[in-house]
């Protein structure tokens, strides 16, 4: 019962994993071309795969 409840937790999009459809497409992009992405924004930084420059404004 809790691996069944565990399995319908898991993601169904990338924008449910990424947040939103416009982060999600952003991370893809630059992990699919293996660039960093300079963001100021720090709900990037869940994202393992990214390589991130986080600025400070």
């Amino acid at each position: 019962m809790a691996a069944e409840n565990a399995h319908n937790k898991k993601p169904k999009t990338l924008a449910d994993f990424y947040g939103s459809l416009p982060d999600a497409l952003i991370a893809a992009t630059a992990i699919h071309n293996n660039l960093p992405l300079l963001t100021a924004d720090t709900g990037f930084t869940r994202i393992k795969e990214l390589n991130i420059v986080l600025i400070e404004l």
